[in-house]
């Protein structure tokens, strides 16, 4: 059995790998006592002021492999940090793992130095054992790498994502948007163009919120928003959960989900979301049923679902939330540490 459970994060908080990182660290912690976090020294006071931890063992990431106790299980969260694991930490794990979040050459241009970067890391992950949580990232890396993978279930903190009741009949309903136009294959710019034409329209009973970005930075990027939408900036974890659960909808116009965890959140939530239909939201998603999958390119067919669920009577906007929160029922921050202490107890 692996001495200890170390999670080796490179990168900035708050990204929806890092969340899924933060939250099952701490849920190994105080669940079964074993679980680290190590990240870079530039960004661990971050770390330790923007997420509510309960658990102390996060520490600061060295290439020291003293830091590293022996007989521990490592578990790599990117292709950079894989590197460095197999280079400094590899003799002193009881096994290395890549937890693979999402399919990271679709990150960069082709031919790119990136790209190449995020190639070669999964050669190298032949070394480790491959970790993902949805099947649509399994069939990805399996296609395109040819090595084996383990599936673990996605986490949700519903200490913090939790359906609110039923609003009263002829209340306005609200949309919400997460804007990233540092993100490319988030699709800011078409999401911006959808919430702006449903802002115009005076029969929709519909408030449009939005967070992820502040208005200069969506200046930066030549996106400009009706004054009718409400931006929230950016926001920490907690405060993104409450903007979300306080939400009907949710929109996502993403290129595409390897999971979608803004999406996995609100449907835990009782939130209804109008999302992209490529990647891994049509696995947990039903069209019509707990959701609307569209094509992302299609800014038409993406303000028409709006407009549908929007006019939706009580009683079956109460039937998709119900359809939401059963689709995501089996996901939790608890369920998936037991996946991962059940993974790496034999190690």
């Amino acid at each position: 059995m692996a001495s200890e459970i170390t999670f080796v994060l490179r990168g900035r908080p708050f990204g929806g790998g890092a969340n899924s990182v933060a939250q099952e660290f701490a849920a190994l912690v105080d669940n079964y006592g074993m679980g680290r976090l190590l990240v870079e020294p530039q960004h661990l006071d971050v770390f330790r002021r923007g997420y509510d931890w309960s658990v102390t063992a996060l520490d600061r990431l060295s290439a020291d492999p003293q830091d590293i106790p022996d007989g521990a299980a490592i578990v790599a969260t990117t292709n950079d940090s894989l590197s460095l694991v197999l280079d400094e930490f590899s003799e002193r794990a009881s096994r290395v793992y890549y937890y693979v979040q999402d399919y990271e050459p679709l990150f960069y241009p082709r031919h790119s130095r990136q790209h190449t970067v995020a190639i070669a890391s999964y050669g190298r992950a032949k070394a480790a054992v491959a970790v993902v949580k949805t099947d649509w990232l399994a069939q990805v890396l399996m296609s395109r790498t040819f090595f084996p993978v383990v599936k673990i279930r996605p986490s949700l903190d519903r200490t913090i994502y939790r359906p609110r009741p039923l609003r009263a009949d002829g209340h306005r309903r609200t949309l919400v948007a997460m804007l990233r136009p540092s993100t490319p294959r988030r699709g800011s710019q078409r999401t911006v163009a959808v919430i702006n034409r449903l802002a115009q329209s005076a029969s929709l009973a519909l408030d449009i919120e939005v967070f992820g970005t502040s208005n200069d930075e969506l200046g930066m990027a030549g996106l400009r928003m009706s004054p009718r939408i409400r931006n929230h900036g950016r926001v920490s974890p907690k405060q993104a959960a409450e903007i979300v659960c306080s939400s009907d909808f949710l929109l996502d116009l993403s290129d595409y989900q390897a999971f979608g965890r803004t999406v996995a959140e609100g449907l835990a939530a009782g939130v209804v979301p109008i999302v992209t239909d490529r990647g891994a939201p049509p696995s947990y998603v039903t069209h019509g049923v707990s959701g609307f999958l569209v094509t992302p390119s299609d800014i038409d067919a993406a303000y028409d679902y709006v407009k549908q669920a929007t006019r939706l009577p009580d009683d079956e906007l109460a039937a998709m939330r119900l359809a939401a929160m059963e689709a995501v029922s089996e996901w939790s921050v608890d369920a998936t540490a037991s996946d991962w202490f059940a993974l790496t107890r034999d190690s």
